[in-house]
């Protein structure tokens, strides 16, 4: 069994990697943690094969939260791979989980917008950013005619990042981030 674990290492520590299932699993044997990366990496060394319990966790993993931390982060599956006892190798997908400090509302991992705060008088849109791309975060009242107005431009950092946007509560608000390649002066 092997597998990668990535997240954004301002906002969380891995601290523990706890073993349920694994005869023989050791932390320092078995994984590396460095700079919001982990890999885990075990065999069974006694090649009498493992008896996993379904609906049993394997591994729990321990995450603290670094201090200030003001935004989220996604924790990331990389390259699972699993191989059986006659030597068959099981792939799956890669898949992510969200964490935010202060809950909120978790939206479609794919979209730019990974999450929605209310704060008083406005809301916290935090989304995820590449270095060498600017972004645009546009509101508009009506969806019909598509007038969408510019309400803050940032450039990209490789990281999460959260605008507040301020809204009233008279007015029905639609909000989008749109990805435009290159800096924006």
């Amino acid at each position: 069994m092997q597998f990668g674990l990535k997240w954004d290492e301002q906002i969380l520590q891995l601290e523990v990697l706890e073993n349920h299932q694994l005869k023989g699993y050791s932390p320092q044997a078995h994984s590396h943690l460095h700079g919001g990366r982990a890999g885990v990496v075990w065999d069974d060394a006694t090649l009498s094969g493992v008896d996993i319990q379904a609906n049993q966790p394997v591994m729990t993993l321990h995450f603290a939260l670094q201090a200030g931390a003001d935004r989220g982060t996604m924790i990331e599956l990389i390259q699972p791979m699993l191989v059986g006892l006659e030597g068959n190798t099981q792939v799956s997908m890669g898949v992510a989980s969200y964490y935010h400090p202060e809950g909120g509302t978790l939206l479609r991992s794919q979209d730019l917008i990974q999450s929605l705060h209310r704060s008083e008088g406005g809301l916290r849109l935090e989304f995820e950013t590449r270095n060498g791309m600017s972004y645009v975060v546009e509101s508009t009242h009506d969806l019909s005619p598509g007038d969408w107005q510019a309400v803050k431009t940032l450039e990209g950092s490789g990281r999460h990042e959260v605008v507040e946007v301020t809204t009233t509560e008279q007015a029905q608000t639609y909000l989008r981030v749109r990805e435009v390649r290159g800096i924006l002066k």
